[in-house]
């Protein structure tokens, strides 16, 4: 079943949205700039493509130590006892 709507933000019923998935197919100015310069760059200058890969993989790595580092402090803060100052 396939349902098609022209808002740009449709409102379903939960009935509804619980069967279905809903799929985004909006194409932005800034998505079409990012994937021309991808284009570009994975053309043009091969070694700039690959450092703002590992870049990418670097930020992503980061961000989930950022996450266990953040969830390990809140477990021993509500698990610690005493006076914390």
């Amino acid at each position: 079943l396939y349902m098609t709507s022209r808002l740009p933000n449709p409102h379903f019923s939960p009935e509804l949205s619980a069967r279905c998935t809903v799929i985004d197919f909006t194409v932005t100015l800034k998505g079409l700039e990012q994937q021309l310069l991808t284009r570009v760059l994975s053309k043009e200058q091969r070694s700039l493509e690959e450092s703002l890969v590992a870049l990418r993989e670097e930020v992503t790595v980061n961000t989930k130590s950022l996450k266990m580092l953040d969830e390990q402090l809140l477990f021993r803060l509500s698990n610690s006892t005493g006076n914390l100052l």
